[in-house]
């Protein structure tokens, strides 16, 4: 079941990527997140990497930190145009 979710996000997210105009580089970075994210299912079934102090640090994690900052990248240079 999960696999096939995570293939669903896979598939939804290079649609997204061949339409997508403004946010192709940030979209194009969420597909190989979520490629990245279906590897580490497969390899350790998404378990915790590490902890800094008691923060869980996982590909979730991962995940929502490096799309978050792409989004905010894109989103300032669209103001500084």
């Amino acid at each position: 079941y999960f696999i096939c979710e995570k293939l669903i996000l896979i598939i939804l997210g290079y649609v997204v990527v061949t339409e997508a105009s403004e946010y192709r580089g940030a979209l194009q970075i969420f597909l190989w997140l979520l490629i990245a994210d279906l590897v580490d299912y497969l390899l350790s079934y998404s378990s915790i990497w590490f902890h800094i102090g008691a923060f869980p640090v996982s590909m979730n994690v991962v995940k929502c930190v490096v799309f978050g900052l792409t989004i905010l990248n894109v989103w300032i240079k669209g103001l500084l145009k």
